[in-house]
């Protein structure tokens, strides 16, 4: 199990980094704080859709060929937006 970590002693640790290597420091915050933010974006999204019943169900090998398909310029979705029921009779 780690320890915590206290925010002084970050602070403290930074400090004792050179110029670059405290600039890489605040790059790398920045980027994962970005990522972070466009997570946040799109589980908000997923959620506002889904409420809004915009999901379908599929299964997983589903989800893959059409992920698949994309890739490839290719939009055909056979089956997919009948409901799962009517698909696995």
């Amino acid at each position: 199990m780690s320890l915590p970590i206290v925010f002084a002693d970050v602070l403290d640790a930074a400090e004792q980094l050179d110029a670059d290597a405290q600039a890489e420091l605040v790059a790398v915050l920045s980027r994962r704080l970005a990522e972070r933010g466009r997570e946040r974006v799109a589980v908000a999204q997923a959620r506002r859709e889904f409420a809004a019943g915009q999901c379908q169900a599929m299964t997983a090998a589903e989800l893959m060929r059409k992920a698949l398909s994309w890739g490839e310029g290719d939009t055909r979705t056979e089956g997919i937006d009948q409901p799962m029921d009517a698909r696995h009779t």
